[in-house]
Order: C-alpha cells, then structure tokens, then sequence
C-alpha cells in the first residue's frame, strides 16, 4: 500500500508513519520509491509491504504489481493540457 494510504488506514501523519518504519526491524518491512510519472502529480509514492510473512522477493513482487497497476491506471486517465 502507499504510505499515505498506510497513515490515513493508521489514522496518522505520513511522518508519523516514517517514524514507526524506523523503528521496526529492517528485515520485516520493505519501502519501494517510485518517481512521479508526470510533475502534475504530487505525492508521496513509496510503497511499503510486508516482508514477514513471504519473504523479500514476494514483497517486491507485491509492491512491483501495486506500482504498475496504479501507473498503468493514471497513464490511462491523467492527460496534461
């Protein structure tokens, strides 16, 4: 999910959330950052998963899937004037 989806879900700040991430065990989260695909779009895109209950690779296969389904989605539907 994306970290601001993870703050709302959480009912806290995005910085809020950085704050927790720093605390847990390196190995149990995965945080991928992805650029914006267009400068209209402003957001914070990381994406967090994870990692405990499948391991590294399917938490990249996971986050992978997340950015390009949305990518794929705003591509399809974001036009610059």
């Amino acid at each position: 999910m994306f970290i601001g989806e993870l703050a709302a879900s959480l009912n806290v700040s995005v910085s809020e959330v950085e704050v927790l991430l720093a605390a847990t065990d390196a190995g149990a989260v995965l945080v991928t950052e992805h650029p914006s695909p267009d400068r209209h779009i402003v957001a914070d895109l990381r994406i967090v998963v994870d990692v405990r209950a499948d391991g590294v690779a399917a938490a990249q296969a996971s986050s992978d899937r997340l950015w390009n389904e949305w990518l794929r989605t705003v591509l399809q539907q974001h036009r610059c004037a």
